[in-house]
């Protein structure tokens, strides 16, 4: 694994510049029934994934499926919520935590990813 992520250190900006031309694409599209995540001008963006927040966890799993159907892979970064895992899990709840860790989505997001494709059928779907 150390091997292969020096052969791609030289190739960094130009993938972090490419994974936020998709992002800036992503966050100029309107979704009805989706929220996105509000970002501090405080912190600096890796452009690593691009979450959004679904009204209800059966939408994320719709949606997902649909994305899937046409060649889509979405994942669900953030779920389960952290305080569920088996080897933290001490009986805490965090109900604000489990609520939005079951909504999200997070869109796929890669230097050279199609992401009119992905707009095209999110758009189709939502």
């Amino acid at each position: 694994q150390a091997a292969l992520g020096l052969s791609v250190l030289d190739e960094i900006d130009e993938n972090i510049q490419g994974r936020k031309k998709v992002w800036e694409n992503y966050k100029n599209l309107h979704f009805a029934n989706t929220r996105k995540q509000l970002i501090s001008q405080k912190i600096s963006i890796n452009y690593a994934y691009y979450p959004l927040l679904l009204s209800e966890e059966r939408d994320v799993l719709r949606v997902q499926e649909l994305l899937k159907e046409n060649g889509i892979q979405a994942r669900r970064y953030f779920s389960p919520s952290l305080n569920n895992l088996a080897f933290l899990s001490e009986g805490h709840c965090f109900p604000a935590s489990e609520s939005i860790a079951s909504k999200i989505l997070c869109l796929p997001i890669y230097h050279g990813c199609d992401y009119e494709y992905v707009s095209k059928v999110l758009r189709e779907i939502l």
